[in-house]
């Protein structure tokens, strides 16, 4: 893989991503989410929804993430 092909995921385990609209559904229920060009899946959403989420795992093409309240830190 070249340089130009690899990105670095904007986000890291434990970060806390804020009013990201759901663009599309995945599997069951997860939701999917486009940051600053990474996706990230959601559990419990649907195409439409915006959503807060606590990143879970971070891997080098997508990352999965957690729903929290609006005011959960």
């Amino acid at each position: 893989m070249t340089e130009e092909n690899s990105m670095v995921p904007p986000v890291s385990e434990g970060d806390i991503v804020k009013n990201q609209e759901v663009i599309n559904t995945g599997k069951k229920t997860d939701g999917v989410v486009k940051y600053e060009g990474y996706i990230i899946f959601v559990n419990d959403c649907t195409t439409g929804d915006t959503v807060s989420f606590k990143m879970e795992k971070v891997l080098p093409k997508f990352g999965i993430a957690r729903q929290i309240d609006e005011n959960e830190e």
